[in-house]
Order: structure tokens, then C-alpha cells, then sequence
């Protein structure tokens, strides 16, 4: 009974210091700073979208600007950084045409602001080659001592679906204001343009909206699905010469509300070399392990913290007897681990440092604890580094570790990984749906 308490008392510990450092990321991790700040704005058009059951991450906007009086508006503002700014920033919740290609549409048909805004065919054509759900109309006048920007967001139909009007100062910072029209209409479906489904993003160190982040590797984020469902599948490249490949993990989620996510995930018997007790899964080194149910509740978003905040369940429903997991002590230690694993309580607290274009996860359940991040080189390509730490009873293995790079693309992502503790190099597929 002793022994068992003082278990108790080390796990506390433990996770008392765990959820004191996440509470830490949330209060020392700063918040995103531009140049040109238009994060009400962003804020502004995922509320009005989300108030009308739209999913911001399933948006495309093209950005349209009118500078009647360009000349002077470039003595005062650097118009590229403003332009680059709030493209940056509407990418955090949303797909953006690029730019470029929005400016050649425009050339190529000799197509003005006034005649966007203006004929609804003519909107609706530009939409359709633009790939674009929504237009963000952008008006920039000058007054006797700011830059007036008064944005409207428009469907493929020339419905106003949001009204935002700022003052920006030219020693580029900015004091906003904004107001929202009624909403009164649905958009279309998004979709993507050949060009831009083959495209780079035109900023290398912007998070893209679209990108399923919902796991790293070991342990599930904070986020939620940006589409309704996904499938991933994690293939263990044994020998490519003999075309020798196993599947050593599947996961499946579908997200029921914004901030609501079921998954079930289901994992192979793999062999971990640096096992500190047993050899692992001597009775059978490959067939299926475990398999599991998970419900995800997003608590707390980015938009009024520096980090978002999750918690979950997650229940045992399948377990094969010839797996060795908790066989590496007596008796009682492996049926109270055993008990721990059948339902476990989880926490996520994930953030992102747009300056470095670094992705931050930390995860807490009643056996593990965890930490990993995700660095851009690209918006389509992450590199990613996460560790588990298993500090229930005698675990066969203290520690794992893994890293990897990732591709993104429109259909999903590609993954080429390295696993230390199986010594595996891994490939993993995912497709939103």
C-alpha cells in the first residue's frame, strides 16, 4: 500500500510540473506582431463565417484593392509590407489566393475595382478563375493624417457578408475599429485552381490555413480538423529492395462541431530495441496491438489566448493479449498499469510563434507526458521533432523520440519519419476529406 502511495505521490508531481509549464507557454509565449497589425480584421471575418456554420479554413479569399490616390498613399506607407501583412495575416484562418496570381488575373482581362465590384458576372467570373469563395474588396484613402481602409467581404454572388473599416497610422502602427454587416448569405464551396494546387505559398514563414495539424507524432495537438475527416496511415519501410512494408499505425478522425473531434486509432506490435526490462513483444513481433476511441473538446482558441488549450478522453477497445506492454513487473503493477491505460483523461496545449514559424505542443495524460514542435522551411514543408516521457510504474521503456519532415499539399500530407525507439524509418500518409 506504501509503495502504491508513494507512486501517487511521484505521478502528482510529475504532472503538477507538466501542466505549471504549460500554463507557463500560455503567459511568456508572446503574441504575433506585424508591422501592420490586422488581426481584428481576421478576427472579424472567422466570426462572421463561423456565425453562418462555415468553416474559415475551408475559405478561399482574393484580395482586390482599389489606391485611387496611389502616389501620395506610397509617400507615407510601404504598400507592399501592408499587402504582404494582411495576406500573412488572414492566412492563419483562411486559404489566400496568391497574390501574384490574383494580379495577373486582372491584367490578363483588364479588369478594374469598380468593375468588380460593381457587375456581379463579371465578380463571379473573377471568383471562378481566381478559385476563390469570397472577395475581399479593399478600399485605401487617404485622410489629412491616416490611411482609411474599409473592407468589404463578398461571396461569388456580390452579397456582402462583412464590413470592417480601420485607421492605419503611417508609423505602422495601428489603432482599429470594426463593424460587422448582417450576414445574409452563404458562400460557395471553395476551390482550388490547378496553378494553385501545384503553387508554394508566396510567404516561406507563414502557417497556412488548411493544414491538419492535429497530431504530431506521438501525441494529438489542441487543433481541430480544418476538414470534416481524415485518415492517416504510418508505414513502416522495412525493406524497400524486397518491397517489404508494414503498417505500423492508423488513425481516423472526423470533427463533429468546430471544436468538437472523435477519432479512433489503431496500432501495430512494434519492437522497441532500448527496452529498459524485457525484450518487447517476444511472443509476437508483428499483428495488431491496440486500438482506441478518443473525443477532443477545444477549450480555449488563439484568438483570445497566445496558445490553444484542449482536453479529451480517450477509452481502450481492442487489445491483443500478445503484446507485452505492461509485463515488465509483478503482478499488481501490471494490472494497475493495465487499468491506467483502459481510460485516460488527456490535455493539449498548442501554440505558434510566427516570427520563428514554429508549431509548440505539449500533452499530458494519466501515463505520459510529452513535448514536440513543428519548424516551417516553407508553408508546405515542416520539419518536426516530438518526445514522449512514460512515467507510470516500471514502463518497459522510459522515453521515446521521433522526427521527421512533412509535406503538405491540398489533398493532405506526406511524411518521411525516423522512430528511435524501434529504430524505424517511417512513411505517413494523410488525407482530408
Amino acid at each position: 500500500m506504501k509503495k502504491h502511495s508513494d507512486f501517487q505521490v511521484q505521478k502528482m508531481k510529475k504532472t503538477s510540473l507538466l501542466v505549471t509549464i504549460i500554463l507557463g507557454l500560455f503567459l511568456l509565449i508572446p503574441g504575433n506582431v506585424f508591422s501592420y497589425d490586422f488581426s481584428d480584421a481576421r478576427r472579424s471575418l472567422k466570426k462572421d463565417l463561423e456565425s453562418m456554420g462555415k468553416s474559415p479554413s475551408q475559405t478561399t479569399i482574393a484580395i482586390v484593392y482599389n489606391i485611387p490616390d496611389r502616389a501620395n498613399v506610397k509617400k507615407k506607407y510601404d504598400l507592399v509590407k501592408l499587402k504582404q501583412d494582411l495576406s500573412y495575416e488572414l492566412l492563419k484562418s483562411f486559404s489566400v489566393t496568391d497574390p501574384i496570381v490574383t494580379q495577373e488575373i486582372l491584367n490578363a482581362n483588364h479588369l478594374s475595382y469598380e468593375q468588380i465590384r460593381q457587375d456581379d458576372e463579371i465578380l463571379r467570373q473573377f471568383a471562378d478563375r481566381a478559385g476563390s469563395s469570397q472577395i475581399l474588396l479593399v478600399d485605401l484613402h487617404l485622410n489629412e493624417v491616416r490611411l482609411l481602409a474599409n473592407m468589404q467581404l463578398v461571396n461569388s454572388d456580390n452579397i456582402k457578408l462583412s464590413q470592417i473599416k480601420m485607421e492605419i497610422a503611417p508609423e505602422a502602427k495601428v489603432q482599429s475599429t470594426y463593424k460587422t454587416a448582417e450576414l445574409v448569405s452563404t458562400s460557395s464551396q471553395p476551390k482550388k485552381t490547378a496553378l494553385q494546387a501545384f503553387n508554394m505559398d508566396f510567404n516561406p514563414k507563414s502557417f497556412a490555413a488548411g493544414q491538419n495539424d492535429t497530431w504530431m507524432y506521438f501525441a494529438p495537438t489542441a487543433l481541430i480538423n480544418p476538414e470534416y475527416q481524415s485518415v492517416e496511415m504510418l508505414i513502416w519501410l522495412k525493406n524497400l529492395a524486397e518491397v517489404d512494408v508494414q503498417i505500423a499505425r492508423f488513425r481516423y478522425s472526423v470533427r463533429i462541431l468546430e471544436m468538437l473531434q472523435f477519432g479512433v486509432q489503431s496500432y501495430a506490435i512494434m519492437v522497441k530495441d532500448n527496452a529498459e526490462s524485457i525484450i518487447p513483444n517476444t511472443k509476437k513481433e508483428i499483428g495488431h496491438h491496440s486500438t482506441y476511441l478518443s473525443l477532443k473538446y477545444k477549450i480555449v482558441d488563439d484568438s483570445s489566448a497566445p496558445a490553444e488549450l484542449a482536453i479529451g478522453v480517450r477509452r481502450r477497445i481492442l487489445w491483443d493479449e500478445d503484446n507485452t506492454d505492461f509485463t515488465a513487473s509483478d503482478e499488481d503493477t501490471n494490472e494497475k498499469n493495465d487499468d491506467y491505460n483502459q481510460l485516460t483523461l488527456q490535455i493539449m496545449a498548442t501554440g505558434k510563434v510566427e516570427q520563428l514559424g514554429l508549431l509548440y505542443n505539449a500533452y499530458l495524460d494519466s501515463m505520459t507526458f510529452g513535448g514536440g514542435v513543428k519548424f516551417l522551411l516553407t508553408s508546405n514543408i515542416k520539419i518536426f521533432a516530438d518526445s514522449m516521457i512514460y512515467y507510470y510504474e516500471k514502463p518497459q521503456i522510459s522515453n521515446d523520440f521521433a522526427t521527421g519532415v512533412q509535406l503538405y499539399n491540398p489533398a493532405g500530407s506526406v511524411s518521411l519519419n525516423y522512430q528511435v525507439s524501434t529504430k524505424q524509418v517511417q512513411m505517413g500518409l494523410a488525407f482530408d476529406f
